[in-house]
């Protein structure tokens, strides 16, 4: 999938394009199943026809279930792609790395200097993401106070990272194009010779802002992996709070019980 020379030396930058690049099946096969399942449908209509009126209502209701489920399936997915351009957006960008790698051209067209901060932003997503899954975020305890932080903070490192990508995506050429013999040849002098020819891209405008999101994510990494090891102190519940919270209710009932008996004896 990948020139092994580039994932050897940005292994989690390729990890995280095949993460947003990988097929599912899923949509797939339940598309299929729904076109199975209508065709089932009509033949069983068409078999009730000189059969029994149950086998039609059962091929109708069958059609029409499928037919449901289909218009919702793909409302779903409409509504989906809309809802988050920048990850759509960043799926495009993905999509024309792994091409542009996959014909050994990535690092041409792609300065080292991008390529080597992408690779800390995805080794701070990927740190992240494994953190949110370990320690204090899954503890049983504590899973319940920490749920909405954690949904914030897997969101804000899948932004970071998008946000990057999306940057970088005017300075990438449309699509991949096979790479010509000179190019090779010139690439084999560059290993020789110590200046650099024109061929080979320049640092961007864009890097410094995408540097300092890839600094953020690394920071939202060791947070999330010293909430993970440590948990977090305001979240963290007070030993016998629940007790003192009971006795607390307690003692404003009694005091609301004593004033009220002292007004019905000075009623009385």
């Amino acid at each position: 999938m990948f020139d092994p020379g580039v994932e050897r030396k940005f292994p989690y930058l390729m990890g995280y394009l095949r993460h947003l690049t990988q097929r599912t099946w899923i949509p797939t096969m339940i598309n299929w199943g729904l076109v199975l399942g209508a065709i089932g449908a009509g033949v069983a209509i068409w078999g009730g026809i000189s059969h029994q009126v149950t086998t039609i209502a059962a091929g109708v209701f069958a059609l029409a279930v499928g037919g449901y489920f289909a218009v919702r399936f793909r409302r779903n997915q409409a509504t989906n792609a809309v809802e988050d351009p920048r990850t759509e957006r960043a799926r495009r960008v993905a999509h024309l790395m792994v091409s542009l790698s996959q014909h050994k051209r990535l690092h041409r067209d792609l300065d080292e200097g991008s390529l080597l901060m992408m690779e800390e932003a995805a080794r701070g997503w990927t740190r992240a993401h494994a953190a949110l899954d370990t320690g204090a975020w899954v503890d049983p305890y504590r899973i319940n106070t920490l749920a909405g932080l954690r949904e914030r903070l897997r969101n804000a490192a899948d932004a970071g990272i998008a946000d990057i990508m999306g940057l970088y995506q005017p300075y990438l050429p449309p699509e991949a194009q096979p790479r010509a013999w000179t190019d090779y040849a010139s690439e084999f002098v560059e290993s020789f010779v110590k200046t650099r020819t024109p061929t080979r891209a320049t640092i961007p405008a864009i890097f410094w802002d995408a540097n300092e999101v890839a600094d953020k994510l690394c920071r939202l990494a060791e947070e999330a992996e010293r909430i993970s090891l440590h948990g977090d102190p305001q979240a963290q519940p007070i030993p016998g709070q629940a007790i003192d919270h009971v006795l607390g209710e307690i003692k404003v009932r009694s005091v609301a019980e004593t004033e009220l008996d002292a007004q019905q004896i000075k009623l009385n």
